[in-house]
């Protein structure tokens, strides 16, 4: 059975949530790659570019949206996620952008590590 994927919408702008509830709507072609990781279940979605890697997490109050982006990037890359070592890079490097959105009831955060300090 194929799997069917929803990725929402295309904004040609936007500022920092959807305040009225709609965005400046476009069309748009879009190409996505994914890569499977057998054997290995996320929680919540992993992006990557060029420069960052990020993870989304949507919950509310505003705090749990932001401890479950951030617990599950450590996850991705972290064999010592409860220990201070493994907690102290993102602490120091670390990005949190918030999305507050009246489309629905939940805040999303984006939690980033920068690529360039992983090599």
């Amino acid at each position: 059975m194929a799997a069917t994927w929803h990725f929402g919408d295309v904004h040609a702008a936007q500022g920092d949530g959807e305040i009225c509830g709609v965005a400046l709507e476009t069309t748009g072609k879009v190409r996505l790659c994914f890569d499977i990781a057998k054997g290995k279940a996320i929680e919540w979605p992993r992006i990557e570019n060029e420069e960052w890697i990020m993870v989304a997490g949507s919950s509310r109050p505003l705090m749990e949206a932001f401890k479950i982006a951030h617990i599950e990037l450590l996850d991705g890359w972290s064999k010592t996620m409860d220990s201070a070592i493994g907690k102290t890079p993102s602490t120091l490097a670390g990005k949190g952008d918030a999305a507050l959105d009246v489309v629905d009831p939940y805040y999303t955060v984006v939690a980033k590590f920068p690529k360039k300090l992983l090599r």
